[in-house]
C-alpha cells in the first residue's frame, strides 16, 4: 500500500484493502493488537475493532508494561480502558527486569516481543497486528541506511511478516500519523504521548528529526518510505532466490540441525549464499540476531577456501566433512531449565515447538545436556547407543536436545524416543525443529531483515 494522502473518512477503507491484501490465505483465527495508547497504535485498535465486527472476527488487544518510567502501569490500565471503550477485550502484559545500563531500548524491544509472542501462543492467537506506519518506515530507512545495511534491510519493514508461527501484519505502512490521528479526533477518541518520543538519546528520536530536515530540503517521509515499497519488491525476488537455494541444498534435520550441500550452497552469486546461510544459523544458533555481515561475509571466503577446518558464528559451530557442511548448535548460552507450569505450545531454544501436556507437578524442561546424556546411557545403554547410531545424531547435538527432567532425572528426550521406564505417560505430545520451510509463505529475507540482521 504506498503513501496515501487519506482523509479521515477514507481511512477505513484503505486499511480494510490493506487488511484482506495481508492476511495469511489460511482462512480465520484469532487476532490481536499491539496496543500502547499512543495515537498510532490506538488508530489501529479502532480500525481493527470496525473490520472485525464486520466479519465476526474475534479480537483482543495485548498491551505491554515496560516499566521503563513512573506511570507506566496507569498507561497500561489507561490502554485497557480505551480498548474497552471500542468493545475490545485487553491483557496486559508486564515486564519485571526492566533496569538501567546499556542497550535499554533494544532489551525492551525484544521483551515486547517475547511477551506479546507468548501471550500469542498462549491464547490461540495466530495474526498480530502492529501499528507501524508511513513515517515509521521511512525513520527505519534511515536507520538502516546509516547502520550500512544492504538490500534487504533497506526493504525495511514487510507488510506481512512471520515469527514462531505468528503473522506479523503492519496495515498502517502506507498510511501518514497525521491522518491516523485525523480520525481518531473524529471518532473522539484521545492517545496518549509518550514522552520518550522526544528523548534525544534513542536512534529512532534522532532519526525522526533528520527526517523533519530531510522534508526541510524537499526529501519527505514519502519519498524514502516508496523507495523502502520498491526495495521490498526486489526483496521478494531475492526471497525467492534463497528460498530455491535452501531447497536445492539444505537438510534440515529434526533434531535441530542442519546438513548442506557445500558445493550448492556455495554456488554464485554469493550474496545469495550469504542471505541463505545467515538463515541457517539463525535457525540452528536460536538466537535473535543473525551474524553482523562482516562476519557472514568472513565465513563465506573460509569456506571457498581448500581445508577449511571448521568455525563457529551465531551459536553454531560450521564443520565440514567431505562436501557435506553441518550447522549445529553450541552448548552454550541454552535456556536455562523451566518449571512447567501448565499445557500448550511452547518455543524452546528460539528452534523447537514444543506441545506439553505435564503429568505430574514439579517437571522442568530443559537441555539434556552432557550429563543427561550420560544418565541415559548408563540407565539403557546398548538400546540408545543403536538409536544414536541409527539416527546418525552427531554427538554435538546431543546435548542440546529438549528435555524433561524431574527429581529423579531425566525423563523424557522425545528426538532420542527416550522415556524413562518408570514414566508411564508422556509429557511431550509433540517436538518439532521449527527451521523455516522455503516451501511455504514463511519467507527467509524478511525475518532476517525484520530482526534489523541484513
Amino acid at each position: 500500500m504506498g503513501a496515501c494522502n487519506t482523509a479521515a473518512t477514507g481511512l477505513q477503507s484503505v486499511f480494510d484493502e490493506a487488511v484482506e491484501s495481508l492476511r495469511p490465505s489460511q482462512g480465520f483465527g484469532r487476532l490481536a493488537v499491539a496496543l500502547s495508547g499512543g495515537g498510532d497504535s490506538l488508530a489501529l485498535c479502532g480500525l481493527l475493532a470496525d473490520w472485525a465486527g464486520r466479519h465476526g472476527a474475534e479480537l483482543a488487544a495485548l498491551i505491554v508494561d515496560h516499566g521503563l518510567r513512573p506511570g507506566s502501569g496507569e498507561e497500561a490500565r489507561r490502554a485497557a480502558a480505551m480498548a474497552g471503550a471500542l468493545g475490545v477485550p485487553s491483557k496486559i502484559l508486564t515486564w519485571n527486569e526492566a533496569a538501567g545500563g546499556s542497550g535499554l531500548q533494544a532489551r525492551a524491544r525484544h521483551a515486547r516481543y517475547r511477551l506479546l509472542l507468548d501471550a500469542c501462543h498462549e491464547e490461540g492467537i495466530t495474526e498480530l497486528y502492529l501499528g507501524h506506519t508511513l513515517e515509521d518506515q521511512a525513520e527505519t530507512f534511515l536507520l538502516r541506511l546509516d547502520a550500512g545495511s544492504d538490500l534487504p534491510g533497506l526493504a525495511c519493514m514487510a507488510g506481512r511478516s512471520w515469527q514462531e508461527g505468528v503473522a506479523l501484519i503492519r496495515p498502517l505502512l502506507g498510511v501518514r500519523r497525521l491522518d491516523l490521528r485525523r480520525w481518531l479526533q473524529a471518532r473522539k477518541l484521545y492517545w496518549i504521548d509518550d514522552p520518550s518520543n522526544q528523548d534525544r538519546r534513542f536512534s529512532r528520536v534522532r532519526a525522526r528529526d533528520l527526517l523533519r530536515g530531510l522534508a526541510a530540503e524537499g526529501v519527505g517521509a514519502s519519498q524514502l518510505a516508496a523507495t523502502a515499497r520498491d526495495l521490498g519488491r526486489l526483496r521478494a525476488r531475492l526471497e525467492e532466490a534463497v528460498a530455491q537455494r535452501l531447497k536445492d541444498c539444505c537438510d534440515a534435520r529434526p533434531e535441530g540441525y542442519m546438513v548442506l550441500d557445500a558445493g550448492k550452497l556455495l554456488a554464485p552469486p554469493l550474496e545469495i549464499a550469504g542471505w541463505a546461510l545467515a538463515r541457517c544459523l539463525l535457525a540452528v544458533g536460536g538466537g535473535e540476531y543473525a551474524p553482523r555481515r562482516e562476519r557472514l561475509q568472513r565465513l563465506l571466503r573460509q569456506l571457498l577456501k581448500p581445508g577449511f577446518k571448521g568455525a563457529t558464528l551465531g551459536g553454531c559451530r560450521i564443520v565440514m566433512r567431505g562436501g557435506a557442511l553441518s550447522i549445529l548448535r553450541e552448548q552454550q548460552n541454552l535456556p536455562n531449565p523451566m518449571r512447567i507450569t501448565r499445557s500448550g505450545d511452547f518455543y524452546w531454544d528460539g528452534r523447537f515447538r514444543v506441545r506439553l501436556d505435564p503429568q505430574q507437578a514439579g517437571l522442568t524442561l530443559c537441555a539434556l545436556g552432557d550429563a543427561g546424556w550420560r544418565e541415559i546411557k548408563d540407565q539403557q545403554q546398548g538400546e540408545v547407543l543403536k538409536l544414536k547410531e541409527r539416527k546418525g545424531v552427531p554427538a554435538a547435538v546431543l546435548a542440546t536436545l529438549p528435555a524433561i527432567s524431574d527429581e529423579n532425572g531425566v525423563a523424557e528426550v522425545p528426538l532420542l524416543a527416550f522415556r524413562r521406564v518408570d514414566v508411564t505417560q508422556p509429557s511431550f505430545l509433540s517436538c518439532r525443529f521449527e527451521a523455516l520451510n522455503p516451501l511455504k509463505d514463511e519467507s527467509f529475507t524478511v525475518a532476517l531483515a525484520e530482526r534489523h540482521i541484513i
